[in-house]
């Protein structure tokens, strides 16, 4: 979700979420954010468009619930994703399923968006780490293995607004 107006603390006006270092002010309320390719990702604050509304910025953690990916715990998986998340409170973060990301071979799959991280191959003993992530921590390197190619194709089909 892009905004079309967000108002930092001091008043000052950008027309995106996605912030270089140096624009980056600490806000009132709460604010989680983290550097993705180089800017800052503000993710979990509420913003006030020029519609007068305020939205929250979420992280939205799609879950493949095809068949190949639930034949391998995909569904066991966003049930505890779902019982960490609201454990850890994190109130900013929606576990959705996900039809299919194409990378059957490589599930249980996980995106996170907007953020565009994916995990591949997700077991229990993973989620501790991937909700560490959603809560502002490092990103799961290891879980990122999936073809570039592919990535850029799913992500281009979410930031339409297809899940």
């Amino acid at each position: 979700m892009l905004l079309d107006r967000l108002v930092l603390s001091g008043g000052e006006e950008v027309s995106t979420v996605t912030l270089p270092f140096e624009e980056l002010r600490a806000g009132s309320g709460t604010t989680r954010s983290r550097v993705v390719s180089g800017s800052w990702l503000v993710i979990g604050t509420l913003f006030e468009s020029s519609s007068g509304r305020s939205q929250l910025v979420k992280h939205i953690c799609l879950v493949c619930q095809n068949v190949d990916c639930k034949s391998r715990g995909s569904e066991e998986i966003m049930k505890q994703l779902n019982e960490k998340v609201a454990e850890r409170g994190l109130g900013d973060v929606e576990v959705r399923p996900y039809m299919c990301f194409g990378a059957c071979q490589d599930g249980p799959n996980i995106v996170l968006y907007p953020e565009k991280s994916w995990y591949a191959g997700v077991q229990p003993g993973d989620l501790n780490d991937i909700v560490g992530h959603l809560a502002g921590g490092p990103d799961v390197k290891r879980l990122d293995k999936i073809d570039p190619s592919l990535k850029e194709l799913i992500y281009q089909l979410l930031d339409t607004g297809v899940f």
